[in-house]
């Protein structure tokens, strides 16, 4: 199974990453993780450059190694924090980048794909506090053909330490453990 897991911390080392590499460390097969903090991707300029030039990007950076394992992953994870109810910045820019898959006129060339998202928030839990992911996943998701397994919500992490929560780590892996199960043709059909 390939699975690529993106970090959307801007922080380099931060817990997201931690949880991260745990998560990383669970899984079998090909595997990649992407610590975004440490990459250099541009804003997208909204030229459409991507509708007559069919999956590229007129940018050339960072961003090209994560759409080769957007089109071929089986398994693709977010871990991020919430900063002021909404999605950092290092993870929009390449939610915001994934225009060229929204372009596509033949989507069939992306790989079908689950999709895992955990969100960590240091304030204790309210309403809305995780909105703007589902908002843009609503989008996103359709066009990298990515089926929803699991939102995972992580509140009060500025009081506690979420990464020797136990029950988190299990739901975790019960997921990664699902997918994995998943028959070849049932994850990519």
């Amino acid at each position: 199974m390939k699975s690529t897991i993106l970090i959307g911390s801007g922080h380099p080392q931060s817990r997201c990453y931690k949880l991260g590499k745990w998560v990383y460390d669970q899984l079998e097969g090909d595997k990649a993780l992407y610590d975004l903090s440490g990459y250099l991707i541009g804003d997208c300029l909204g030229c459409e450059y991507c509708l007559p030039h069919q999956g590229q990007c007129i940018l050339e950076d960072q961003m090209q190694e994560l759409y080769e394992r957007f089109y071929t992953s089986d398994f693709l994870i977010f871990i991020s924090p919430v900063y002021f109810s909404n999605i950092p910045a290092t993870l929009k820019r390449v939610i915001d980048r994934c225009q060229l898959f929204f372009n596509l006129k033949d989507k069939s060339q992306v790989k079908k794909k689950d999709f895992l998202a955990i969100h960590i928030g240091g304030a204790p839990s309210y309403p809305g506090q995780f909105e703007a992911f589902y908002q843009s996943y609503k989008v996103l998701l359709p066009d990298l053909r990515a089926s929803l397994k699991d939102l995972i919500e992580v509140t009060s992490t500025d009081r506690v330490d979420f990464l020797e929560d136990h029950d988190l780590k299990a739901r975790i892996k019960k997921d990664i453990d699902d997918i994995a199960k998943k028959p070849k043709e049932e994850r990519n059909g």
